[in-house]
């Protein structure tokens, strides 16, 4: 389930979007734009994915 919070991410955190769902247009809700995984559908390595995220957050800068 994607919660508010996480479809705002998306939209506006770049580096944290998952897949864009193939024949989403504008106009439709922003939560079904994007194909999310579940946990039982993959294998997390946690320290890897965390180490990601760490370098994500890192790069993230302000538009002037």
């Amino acid at each position: 389930c994607l919660t508010l919070l996480e479809a705002w991410i998306y939209e506006y955190f770049p580096e944290f979007r998952p897949t864009t769902r193939h024949g989403w247009t504008e106009g439709q809700p922003h939560v079904q734009k994007w194909v999310i995984r579940t946990r039982r559908s993959r294998v997390i390595d946690q320290e890897a994915a965390l180490h990601d995220y760490h370098i994500r957050l890192d790069r993230i800068t302000t538009y002037v």
